[in-house]
């Protein structure tokens, strides 16, 4: 809390503000909270002796606060790396705050099958259909020129094959690529690119390096039944 507070003592309420209008919820009166997460952001990047630190394009402000500040207290500016956002399987963006937007790279089968069928994706609408966008920003730069393949069964008319994300797009506003298939394809997409992932995950050493950062909460005994005192004697 001390480097926070140090940083605190250099940051002006709107610059702090400011500095969080993409991750915290804009109200006219703010908690102080809220002002203080950019802080607290660019402390742990001190106290995690961070070289390198890598967040979505909604955290830039953040990053810039922090490359002026930490020198301040005589701390180090840090190398920021951004990403592009996509949106979540559910809600405006994908977060960790928020589990059931997520797409667990360590989800496989049905779980992924599960959380895709709780995307949004309308026939015909490109503008909000979170499927299409994962093509878009993960998938085509992936495969790096190779066309995204869709495994749909014979019967229903065989395998999809999609050259580039704007020929994915253009088919899906004309209707031409249905919602289920596009599903399917992203579903296919990310199993097979993320089975070595899931199989390293699940090696005995990668368990315990698991449990050694995330241990599960301790559970909790059966609560003692409450005993009733005996009325006190006058």
């Amino acid at each position: 809390m001390l480097t926070v507070y140090k940083l605190a003592s250099h940051v002006e309420r709107d610059a702090a503000r400011e500095a969080g209008v993409a991750i915290v919820k804009q109200i006219e009166f703010p908690m102080l909270s809220t002002l203080l997460c950019p802080l607290f952001q660019a402390a742990d990047e001190e106290h995690l002796e961070a070289d390198v630190h890598f967040g979505g394009a909604d955290l830039t402000k953040c990053f810039e606060l922090a490359e002026k500040i930490l020198p301040k207290i005589d701390c180090a500016r840090r190398t920021h790396l951004t990403c592009e956002l996509v949106p979540g399987v559910v809600g405006p963006k994908m977060s960790a705050s928020l589990e059931e937007s997520i797409l667990d790279p360590l989800d496989g089968g049905k779980a992924l099958k599960n959380r895709l069928k709780k995307a949004f994706c309308e026939p015909g609408n490109v503008a909000d259909n979170p499927p299409l966008a994962f093509t878009k920003a993960i998938i085509f730069p992936l495969l790096v020129g190779q066309p995204f393949l869709i495994p749909r069964a014979e019967k229903h008319g065989g395998e999809i094959s999609i050259p580039d994300a704007a020929t994915a797009e253009k088919s899906f506003a004309e209707e031409q690529l249905h919602p289920g298939d596009l599903k399917l394809g992203v579903e296919s997409f990310f199993n097979d690119y993320l089975e070595p992932v899931r199989a390293e995950f699940a090696l005995e050493d990668a368990q315990k390096m698991f449990l050694a950062a995330f241990p599960p909460p301790e559970k909790k005994g059966k609560a003692a039944k409450s005993q009733k005192k005996p009325p006190a004697k006058s």
